[in-house]
């Protein structure tokens, strides 16, 4: 097999993102000479433009999906661009829809995915890691990789917010107690409680970060906080990436500036709810990645149910294991 124009459509969150990163190395290790289109759902497109094996970063509008008009131009793009391979790493009826009409005569997508139709090759859903099951998916195609490291390339002409670099030669924790689903949200006054204790014992300063349309995680924060930090707005994940590797510790909730944090190798805690999976999101069997809760684990409740004192005992013990 050999493939000229190649589109992986990877549309939702920024973790399903750069959980594509092992899989875009390994499909280019195996097929060097495929140039590789990539269709995300924006600010996604941040995450892949560096990206040496990218040949293009194609922004999908989630608003295009209620507009016929921007729905042909979309479609009429992909069509014209003649690919020879379509990978539907997603598997909803509009991914589906987009590899069918793409016009490719190879169609890669699940065999349990509600359109199969859509799809001329089929392999199953792994269960676990997302990034190993990207790389498992792609199996049929004759790529395989036992590299699943999250890959991210920051654009160094973008500085971090002048107020973070003020804080250089601190000891930084970053705390992320955001999320676009309230079911992952636990409360900001427990974050709260955890960092102060963070602050007295471990001598960690907090760098509190939100992003677009999150302001009110600040604003609640700021009620609750027993101790100084940096309160940090960021609209650009390249310079929240600089922020996060300015930082020693990544502390929050199943996000994706947690999923950016351990792409750029920091240590991670992060709390789960029932309705999350760590199998699939948290990096498996490294000691430099923790978390409590989460789907059919020991410790499974709604994650608001979960006390402080059980999350503080169990990341303090994480912290005196990393020797920050």
């Amino acid at each position: 097999m050999s493939f000229g124009k190649v589109l992986f459509i990877q549309l939702k969150m920024l973790g399903d993102i750069l959980m594509l990163s092992p899989a875009l190395n390994a499909f280019k290790q195996r097929y060097p000479e495929a140039a590789i289109d990539v269709v995300v759902q924006s600010p996604g497109e941040e995450l892949l433009r560096l990206n040496p094996n990218v040949n293009r970063v194609i922004t999908f509008n989630q608003g295009r999906w209620y507009n016929f008009n921007r729905q042909f131009k979309f479609i009429n793009q992909i069509r014209q661009t003649k690919y020879d391979l379509v990978v539907d790493f997603l598997g909803n009826p509009r991914s589906g829809h987009y590899t069918f009409l793409s016009g490719a005569p190879k169609r890669l997508g699940y065999e349990n995915a509600q359109y199969t139709y859509a799809y001329n090759i089929k392999n199953k859903r792994i269960h676990g890691y997302s990034a190993i099951s990207k790389i498992e998916f792609l199996s049929v195609l004759d790529v395989r990789s036992k590299d699943f490291k999250l890959e991210i390339y920051l654009d160094d002409n973008i500085e971090p917010p002048s107020e973070f670099m003020r804080l250089a030669g601190k000891k930084m924790v970053a705390i992320s107690p955001v999320s676009l689903l309230e079911k992952k949200v636990w409360p900001t006054e427990n974050f709260a409680a955890i960092v102060s204790r963070l602050s007295d014992e471990f001598g960690l300063f907090p760098v509190v970060i939100a992003g677009p349309n999150e302001h009110r995680f600040l604003d609640d924060y700021s009620k609750y906080s027993k101790c100084d930090y940096l309160p940090l707005y960021i609209d650009s994940i390249m310079a929240l990436g600089h922020v996060l590797r300015g930082c020693r510790l990544f502390v929050g909730n199943d996000n994706g500036p947690k999923h950016i944090a351990a792409a750029l190798g920091l240590p991670t805690y992060t709390v789960y709810g029932h309705s999350s999976d760590p199998d699939c999101w948290n990096y498996p069997d490294d000691p430099r990645h923790k978390y409590i809760g989460g789907m059919n684990k020991p410790d499974c409740m709604p994650i608001a149910n979960i006390r402080v004192d059980t999350v503080w005992n169990d990341i303090k013990e994480f912290v005196d294991s990393l020797n920050l």
